[in-house]
């Protein structure tokens, strides 16, 4: 599922739309004003790591590369 962010140049209105692929739809309309002037917004995902951490004894053995 992905989630696009869009924003309209002409009455600043910004919102998202949610799709069932990883394709982002065409949005050539704005909701709020009819305009045609929509970009697309780029986010950053979210990224969320669980457990303790990462440490030196996580990787693998051995080596000149360890520290």
């Amino acid at each position: 599922m992905g989630v696009y962010n869009y924003s309209c140049e002409e009455c600043k209105h910004k919102f998202s739309i949610k799709t069932n692929n990883m394709n982002p739809p065409k949005i050539l309309i704005c909701p709020n004003c009819n305009g045609n002037k929509i970009i697309r917004e780029w986010n950053v995902p979210n990224i969320i790591f669980h457990g303790n951490g990462f440490y030196k004894t996580d990787s693998r053995k051995g080596g000149s590369g360890d520290v």
